[in-house]
């Protein structure tokens, strides 16, 4: 299993979608990673 962190424009899309309420498994699909990625 590899690793990655996210990058500068994953990481202001993320901060926007969370911010209007999406949902941390959501975001992930969105940004194509797995659902249990930890992003906030």
């Amino acid at each position: 299993m590899s690793y990655s962190h996210f990058n500068m424009f994953e990481r202001g899309k993320l901060g926007l979608l969370y911010s209007q309420g999406w949902s941390t498994r959501v975001i992930a699909r969105e940004l194509g990673r797995a659902g249990y990625t930890q992003a906030c």
